[in-house]
């Protein structure tokens, strides 16, 4: 029997050049067996299998293995002639990490691989066929698709053209996620749930009108504009002129206007997020909602404007660079303001500002440079001050476990972690008012 080895790079499952036969049952059990390894636990499934079941006497169905981003390599051969090999014993499948359909064998020097099948295929492969061709996802191009529920509508080669037979196709194959092809309006629809893929910010403008409904809806790599209703998740997005936002926001450009949704005790996150406005001294006007919900801002660069606030949720801003401005309709609350920046302006009443860890760029420069000339600082020490601050300001920021972890440039070398308070010093994932190095 073969002994198979494994490329995790490549994600190739190699047969031996002293081999030129495979069986789908010796590449089913290796397979299984390396994924058992504790040292490739974290690889997820790499092979399923099928088929077997007794028939009757010494009858069985042969057996049909599905790889996941996998495929199947001879190695190569030195030199010519070509040598032919084999895989026989059942049904070789592969799919993609999208789980598109892909050949499952790699092409090798000096090799002539054949794959032997079966050439009937059960309803129920068909079926499984049917459903990869979907992409995990129901498609829509308004420009491009037709209207209809039956296949292959919806797929990507062959899009639908409105959201309500989307969402009948959609259902009929138990899929909730939906990839949309370029800009659309979506006009009173319940979107509760659904993921709704762009393709990028620009290409895909999603315009919110009549009333959606929005709850536990996620939002990817798309600009998203009109009003949110209900608590949504949004990654890699574009907010224009979006109001009734509540939930989190992870690596999102924030245009000139957002206004939030909810009310004290509720809770406004955003990760890594940035101003997006096109004039160099834009500003982000943030709409409190009057006694709305806690604003969490964790990692964010440029300006941000706090309006219309008259209740007592707290504002917690770790300023990656930037500045904030308090407007005068801001009337009580708790401001936390930390990291790099300025409060350029405080026009609120009755609110109280905690910003003795906020730090003016330029101050640093002056006081680092100055130490230098003194002699207190040499010229290698300035030179690892500057190294860690590029790391934690360029590195990657995690929250995890109650914590708040640096990693340096690389996004892989961790450089300090910090343990994560409430007002009441207890740990916490959200609503942070207070961080502690571990």
């Amino acid at each position: 029997m073969a002994t198979l080895e494994f490329d995790r790079i490549n994600r190739y499952i190699i047969v031996p050049d002293t081999e030129t036969e495979i069986t789908i049952q010796e590449i089913y059990d290796q397979t299984r067996e390396y994924e058992d390894e504790l040292a490739n636990l974290d690889l997820g499934q790499i092979v399923s299998g099928a088929g077997k079941e007794y028939l009757g006497p010494g009858v069985s169905v042969g057996i049909t293995i599905t790889l996941y981003d996998w495929r199947v390599k001879f190695e190569d051969r030195v030199s010519p002639p070509a040598v032919v090999c084999y895989v026989r014993g059942g049904n070789l499948v592969a799919l993609d990490n999208l789980g598109a359909p892909m050949f499952p064998l790699v092409p090798s020097d000096n090799v002539m691989a054949s794959l032997t099948s079966a050439s009937s295929a059960t309803l129920q492969e068909l079926e499984a066929i049917r459903f990869a061709s979907y992409q995990n996802g129901v498609w829509i191009s308004v420009a491009n698709g037709q209207s209809g529920t039956e296949y292959p509508t919806g797929t990507r080669e062959f899009p639908v053209n409105n959201f309500a037979d989307a969402m009948t196709i959609a259902g009929s194959i138990g899929l909730n996620t939906f990839y949309l092809m370029e800009s659309m309006t979506c006009d009173g629809l319940d979107l509760d749930g659904l993921v709704l893929v762009g393709e990028n910010i620009v290409a895909t403008v999603l315009t919110l009108t009549g009333g959606c409904s929005t709850e536990g809806t996620e939002f990817r790599e798309m600009s998203v504009t009109g009003a949110l209703d209900g608590k949504t998740s949004l990654h890699h997005c574009r907010f224009v002129d979006t109001t009734g936002f509540l939930g989190e926001a992870h690596n999102c450009i924030l245009d000139t206007s957002l206004g939030l949704a909810g009310s004290f005790g509720d809770v406004a996150l955003f990760l890594d997020c940035w101003l997006g406005s096109s004039m160099v001294e834009g500003v982000t006007t943030i709409d409190m909602n009057g006694d709305g919900p806690t604003l969490n801002m964790r990692g964010h660069a440029g300006a941000i404007k706090i309006v219309n606030k008259t209740g007592d949720s707290k504002v917690a801003i770790d300023f990656l660079s930037g500045r904030i401005i308090i407007d005068s309709t801001v009337k009580a609350g708790t401001f936390y303001i930390r990291g790099v920046g300025e409060i350029s302006e405080n026009l609120g009443t009755g609110i109280t500002v905690y910003d003795a860890p906020l730090t003016n760029p330029a101050t640093v420069a002056d006081q680092v440079w100055e130490e230098l000339v003194a002699g207190h600082l040499t010229a290698d020490t300035f030179g690892a001050l500057m190294n860690f601050i590029y790391d934690v300001e360029g590195g990657r920021w995690k929250v995890e476990n109650d914590q708040m972890i640096f990693y340096k440039a690389d996004n892989v070398t961790e450089l300090c972690r910090f343990n994560l308070k409430d007002a009441a010093g207890q740990p916490v994932m959200t609503d942070v008012m207070e961080r502690e190095r571990a």
